[in-house]
């Protein structure tokens, strides 16, 4: 992609400059037959002086006009490009400008900038006429299968930034300004596949998607991919399921799927990886998962009463620990047990029933008590020290109740799991970046004190043995294959969890404070993108997140770093947590954070984060 272009691309979306990639395919509009043009215009003209002459007479003498309804601040204005780009101020040629006759409204000036905000209204809505808001809810005519092109990768950053990436034409669209042209999925493959499409103009490609498209075009909608129900019923039951917000892949791509169930809006669904999922217009998956109404939204505590009628009061964890690449948040599936197991130990409102092991001593309940990287066996004095022994004896653990288990709706056993016994945090997606000053053999280990969820490349028992460029290309010694970075996420056992300094960051304003913030803490322009491709998605679906750093020397100490022969003569490892919130927390103080590092001769750039509970 020619990066030249791109701060005049919004110039080319100009309807006299759009021309259609496929025509063929389209409807023809019948050419129109009948009286001569000069009969024809000399009727209209005696037909609008007639109806003008009346019209003025009617007005004057009987018509008595009522007041025009208040256009109120909650309409809508529909966005349209600006019909004259020449007049418009460079910061009225983005997304959500008006034109209006001879000067450019912006969205916001409708409840902002005009005194007369019913004013205001009134000219936006009478400038976008209803019949044209369907130009901007695309409808694409939809290829069977995705037609693979030959096109090299053109992200921003090449193929460093990406293992590879691949380019399909997935349909054309067939109404608005951008009728008959094509539209095109792109997919790159980091630790994760991201999915875009766009449309090409004049050898622009111009993107949608919200977060990361075209100014001009981001917020266009795609029907049948942008305006997916969040919520379905599970076939004829009445459980909900919830759309999952990642984790799309190509459907083709997937085996061993397993129909399920139909839906009147998605189509057909399938079981695959103990997620349920369909597949889209476009040939991507989209997932949806179980809402549990025996679940609190406010404080996941399962609402069960126990068979001495005593009413729970714990929260409990019933999803997977599936990494930190997860194509749903699938429930928690337990192949090696069948009821006569179990024992039933309450029920809910609806009836629900729960049930928890028969024998006290079934290895999967030892072996949770056991396991020294649940809350059991960490200090709640505020120091969060891990303890030698569990905080409990065996029979107080019991009295927990840590273990229940639900049969769903698919005949699948659910194990839930007392959140007092759960893991502690799984440091997600930590990537490793390497600079030496000219071409180098290297290995690399990375201990942590947890154990590893998942390497990329594969990690040996003496850790990774590469080669690096001074560009940061690694080439694995074992596959021949070019990465970026080194991936891993892993367990930290005496994980920092708890602090009373960071931030208190919305949804919203996740990327602004990312970008402020990993400037300061010494990380690059393509890091930053980086992070951001990955953790700015992950934090949307809490209200609030509180946001702080783990000191480097923490993180030393939960996942220890070493690299030889050659040493690093400077090295920067950053560790963030998030913690979603329902409301504002006042009591976090600001964390003051160290003095941007210098990057001296070889160089190591490190960054992780966690997701705290």
């Amino acid at each position: 992609m020619d990066e030249q272009k791109q701060p005049n691309k919004i110039n080319f979306l100009h309807q006299d400059n759009i021309q259609p990639d496929i025509k063929q395919d389209l409807p023809e509009i019948p050419k129109k037959t009948g009286l001569p043009k000069w009969v024809t215009t000399l009727i209209t003209v005696l037909v609008i002086a007639v109806i003008g002459i009346g019209g003025y007479f009617a007005y004057n003498y009987y018509f008595v006009p009522d007041e025009p309804e208040p256009i109120t601040y909650s309409e809508d204005c529909f966005w349209r490009p600006n019909q004259d780009l020449e007049t418009c101020q460079d910061d009225q040629k983005l997304a959500g400008a008006y034109f209006n006759g001879t000067e450019c409204l912006n969205i916001t000036s409708c409840s902002t900038s005009f005194e007369d905000q019913q004013s205001c209204q009134m000219k936006c809505i009478k400038e976008v006429p209803e019949a044209d808001i369907q130009k901007y809810n695309l409808e694409v005519i939809w290829n069977e299968s995705l037609e693979l092109l030959d096109i090299d990768c053109q992200l921003k950053y090449g193929v460093s930034a990406y293992e590879t990436c691949e380019y399909y034409l997935a349909g054309v669209i067939k109404n608005g300004i951008l009728i008959g042209k094509n539209l095109y999925l792109e997919v790159a493959h980091s630790m994760g596949d991201i999915f875009r499409h766009y449309v090409m103009i004049n050898n622009n490609n111009f993107y949608f998607d919200g977060y990361y498209g075209d100014e001009a075009i981001k917020n266009w909608e795609i029907k049948g991919i942008d305006d997916l129900p969040e919520e379905i019923y599970f076939s004829d039951t009445d459980y909900k399921l919830s759309k999952y917000p990642y984790g799309n892949r190509l459907f083709s791509k997937l085996e061993d799927t397993e129909k399920v169930f139909h839906n009147n809006e998605l189509g057909d669904f399938y079981l695959y990886n103990k997620c349920l999922l369909a597949e889209l217009p476009d040939h991507r998956t989209v997932s949806y998962d179980f809402i549990l109404p025996f679940i609190s939204s406010e404080d996941k505590v399962l609402k069960v009463t126990f068979n001495n009628e005593q009413k729970n009061q714990d929260e409990y964890l019933f999803n997977a620990h599936t990494g930190c690449g997860a194509m749903c948040s699938s429930l928690d599936v337990v192949d090696e047990i069948s009821q006569q197991d179990l024992v039933e130990i309450g029920k809910t409102d609806s009836n629900e029933v729960f049930y928890e092991f028969k024998d006290p001593q079934n290895k999967i309940l030892t072996d949770l008590y056991n396991n020294k990287n649940t809350g059991a066996y960490y200090n709640t004095d505020g120091s969060y020290k891990q303890l030698e022994q569990s905080k409990y004896t065996y029979e107080e653990y019991l009295a927990f109740h840590p273990l229940l288990f639900w049969q769903d709706p698919l005949d699948r056993w659910i194990k839930f799991k007392n959140a007092e016994f759960d893991s502690m945090a799984e440091m997600c997606k930590p990537a490793i970046y390497l600079y030496p000053e000219e071409n180098t053999t290297l290995n690399v280990q990375v201990k942590p004190n947890g154990g590893f969820t998942g390497t990329i490349p594969e990690y040996s028992s003496n850790g990774w043995n590469i080669e690096v460029n001074p560009d940061g290309i690694i080439t694995d010694l074992e596959t021949g294959k070019q990465y970026d970075y080194l991936y891993w996420s892993g367990i930290g056992l005496n994980y920092p969890t708890r602090s009373d300094v960071g931030w208190i960051v919305a949804k919203e304003d996740i990327k602004l404070f990312l970008d402020n913030k990993l400037k300061i803490l010494g990380l690059n322009d393509k890091e930053i993108l980086d992070f951001e491709d990955y953790w700015v998605r992950k934090l949307n679906k809490m209200s609030y997140y509180h946001i702080w750093f783990v000191s480097q020397d923490e993180f030393d100490r939960i996942a220890p770093l070493s690299i030889g022969p050659n040493t690093p003569m400077s090295t920067i490892r950053i560790l963030m947590n998030a913690k979603g919130l329902d409301e504002y927390d006042h009591t976090i103080k600001e964390q003051e954070l160290s003095n941007i590092p210098q990057r001296n001769g070889f160089t190591i750039v490190e960054w992780g984060g966690a997701l705290i509970r």
